[in-house]
């Protein structure tokens, strides 16, 4: 029966339900504690009917006690940070209402209707860890909460346009749907939390430096970037790193990852960095089963230096110095700029600084030479790069509206539903696009409905 407890969360709400709230919602104790002698304690609720056995394997015990006290009580904003669902990698693990067919034909309530699975509500996962199969989804109409609060009543729930699975899994090689599967199945079982006890993320930063220092990847405390390129090249799971972005070695936040030092927050993406380190799921489970070790004997970082050190030597007075000696040059160098301008005006600023030595270039600012009369060169990239995002989203719009009007969309057609699924969607909010989002605002003129235009539609519809 708790298995509903989403629908009932719309009376209790006090904020706006969006996707994200599905994935782990607020003030649930009032709603555990009605239905208590349904569904049990509010302990057995978090173990059974909640994410968070999993979530806990991959966060520290204050962030573990922070997610858990916004599910019991009042919402806590920054959740998708704890659970490293945030960011500019983050775009591969949406959260989608998403259900397996095989599984609703099993998972039948008393009620008599397929319930909700939490294995698949895991953003990232592609298929069912119990089946194989991939996940499956309604359409734009269902996924429209403010228009079809119904889509909660059950799994099976749907405005009739039927299920339909999602194009990432379809997509994808049988090799690659065999890795996905292992992850989603690997998923599954970490959310029974008598499953591998040890696995947590002391255990995780363990299990991945002694594979790491066992592959020469990590060597005196170091990650040879050479050997880490050619070994995930060469893992058969490149395909499902290089679909999270986690196979990017060039960042320091990923050799942190590979030293040891931090450990992945997501759980998919965890889970598919052990599995390219151990090759196969079961022997990720036996190094788990037999306790990870981190490997002894690494040489200790040099203790800091306590010698101090000269004045000359310390950043601000080397910053002090260029400063002064960059303002009694100040005109030479300005001058040099123009006459430079001039001659070779094709050039941008960046480029035309680097005529000029570092302790000079970094006091020659675009401020500094505009207040000087100087005609600086204006910047191009952001500008052509904002020009192709604008077309990118109108092209967006146009094909969300286009095909809400195929699948017969019962709702009005606004900009809030057209720019639904772009992955920056909040384009129209940014102070910094005032103006230059010209042919994105077209594409809203020309798709959204007024509510003539929308009472037409769907009276034509009916007919």
């Amino acid at each position: 029966m708790f298995t509903l407890y989403l629908r009932r969360l719309r009376r209790y709400a006090k904020h706006n339900l969006s996707s994200k709230s599905w994935l782990l919602p607020s003030g649930q104790r009032p709603v555990i504690e009605l239905l208590g002698d349904t569904v049990g304690s509010v302990e057995d609720v978090l173990e059974h009917n909640t994410l968070l056995p999993l979530t806990a394997r991959f966060l520290e015990t204050d962030d573990h006690l922070f997610v858990k006290a916004h599910f019991l009580g009042d919402p806590h904003h920054g959740l998708q940070a704890k659970l490293g669902m945030n960011g500019p990698r983050s775009g591969w693990s949406k959260v989608r209402l998403l259900r397996c067919p095989e599984c609703m034909k099993e998972d039948i309530a008393c009620c008599g209707n397929p319930f909700w699975r939490r294995d698949h509500l895991v953003p990232g996962l592609l298929f069912c860890g119990k089946h194989g199969v991939p996940l499956h989804e309604a359409c734009e109409e269902c996924m429209d909460f403010a228009m079809n609060p119904e889509r909660v009543l059950h799994a099976g729930h749907h405005c009739g346009c039927g299920l339909k699975p999602i194009g990432d899994a379809v997509s994808l090689s049988s090799a690659q749907a065999e890795i996905e599967i292992e992850v989603a199945k690997a998923a599954s079982q970490l959310l029974n939390s008598n499953y591998l006890p040890r696995f947590d993320q002391d255990g995780i930063r363990a299990a991945v430096e002694q594979a790491t220092v066992q592959y020469g990847i990590v060597s005196s405390g170091q990650v040879d970037k050479r050997a880490a390129v050619d070994f995930f090249n060469a893992s058969p799971l490149t395909p499902t790193l290089r679909r999270t972005g986690l196979n990017r070695v060039g960042p320091m936040r990923f050799a942190k990852v590979l030293r040891g030092d931090e450990a992945v927050r997501h759980p998919a993406e965890a889970i598919m960095l052990l599995i390219a380190l151990y090759g196969k799921w079961r022997a990720v489970e036996d190094v788990f089963h037999a306790g990870p070790r981190r490997p002894q004997g690494q040489p200790k970082k040099p203790e800091t230096s306590t010698r101090v050190l000269p004045l000359s030597w310390t950043y601000p007075y080397r910053r002090i110095a260029q400063k002064e000696c960059f303002d009694r040059d100040e005109s030479r160098h300005i001058l040099c700029y123009s006459e430079l301008r001039q001659q070779r005006p094709e050039l941008s600023h960046d480029q035309l600084q680097q005529f000029f030595p570092w302790h000079v270039r970094q006091f020659l600012s675009r401020a500094r030479l505009t207040e000087a009369g100087v005609d600086v060169p204006v910047p191009k990239f952001g500008i052509e790069r904002d020009k192709k995002l604008d077309v990118e989203f109108a092209r967006h719009i146009d094909e969300q509206g286009r095909r809400l009007r195929d699948s017969q969309y019962s709702g009005r057609i606004c900009k809030r539903v057209l720019v639904r699924g772009f992955r920056r969607s909040d384009l129209f909010g940014q102070s910094h696009l005032n103006g230059r989002l010209g042919e994105s605002l077209a594409a809203v003129s020309r798709n959204k409905e007024s509510k003539e235009q929308w009472k037409a539609r769907t009276r034509s519809r009916a007919a």
